[in-house]
């Protein structure tokens, strides 16, 4: 996987996450883990069989960006 690869995976997980403000309430996480998204929706080059079969998360977490203000910074990708 190269970078742009994965900066595309980065961007299109920001669209499956919740709304941040509805978010930061207490007894809500902080850390939100966008499960595996089919490689049908980022754009990628074609691969072999074997390279398709991929199980990652991308992880966002929390952080407050102003008063009443939060929004999603991406944290991490995990690859299984």
């Amino acid at each position: 996987m190269n970078d742009l690869e994965l900066q595309n995976i980065i961007e299109k997980s920001r669209e499956y996450l919740p709304d941040p403000k509805n978010q930061a309430k207490p007894g809500k996480a902080k850390i939100y883990r966008v499960p595996y998204i089919p490689p049908i929706d980022i754009l990628t080059e074609p691969k072999t069989v074997s390279d398709k079969i991929e199980h990652y998360e991308v992880e966002f977490e929390l952080i407050q960006t102003g008063r009443n203000k939060f929004d999603w910074e991406y944290k991490r990708f995990i690859q299984y």
